[in-house]
């Protein structure tokens, strides 16, 4: 009787163990879902440059490139002929600089293109010789995310107009700045200086980037 009872304790203690190992993890996970579905998600939603920043380092020398020669744009529209769907990165290069498009292609942003190589501009079809290269991107809502930040849409004009976000300051890198020389950057041997052209900035524009 007595190692019956022993053992039925023993069980006793077992299930009351488990069962509270059990509690313990269906506890855990609601917390973990309420944490990320209203706390890093709202965080998200409200802060998405800084949380990108920390999980999606390609968006350093995505802005390089948007202070260059790239931008972001949407293939559809929406009813209302406003586009719609997620936003994609372009970025159009002279021939002469297809070795750069392709350092961009195959080094920089492997994570974010379509399987197109680099197109050349106008088709060789055409029997026209090769002025540009151009590769796009795949739609995805990170750009989308992005695109707020870089644009404002135009009621006057019916389209996004590209600005320059205000924290420009966190956003620029090492790396940003080398594609941004790239994109519209030139050497002066004789001064031994960098100059990079900004006439597509406003006034406002060119003292933030100076700042």
């Amino acid at each position: 009787l007595y190692i019956i009872t022993s053992i039925s304790d023993t069980d006793n203690i077992n299930f009351w163990y488990n069962f509270k190992f059990i509690i313990l993890i269906i506890f855990t996970y609601i917390l973990y879902t309420i944490f990320y579905e209203y706390i890093i998600l709202y965080y998200f939603n409200n802060n998405y440059n800084l949380l990108y920043l920390t999980i999606n380092p390609i968006l350093f020398p995505l802005t390089g490139n948007l202070l260059g020669d790239g931008y972001l744009g949407f293939a559809n529209k929406d009813k209302n002929g406003k586009p719609a769907g997620n936003a994609r990165f372009a970025i159009s290069q002279s021939h002469i600089n297809f070795d750069y498009i392709m350092y961009l292609y195959n080094v920089i942003y492997p994570s974010i293109i379509t399987p197109n190589l680099p197109q050349p501009w106008p088709n060789p079809k055409t029997g026209k010789p090769v002025q540009n290269y151009v590769f796009k991107s795949r739609a995805l809502p990170l750009l989308t995310e992005f695109h707020k930040q870089w644009y404002t849409w135009s009621e006057i004009e019916s389209r996004f107009i590209k600005t320059l976000p205000i924290n420009i300051d966190e956003l620029l890198s090492p790396l940003g700045l080398a594609l941004w020389i790239m994109d519209d950057g030139y050497w002066l041997p004789r001064e031994q200086v960098i100059i990079i052209c900004t006439d597509s900035f406003s006034l406002i524009e060119v003292e933030l980037l100076i700042t």
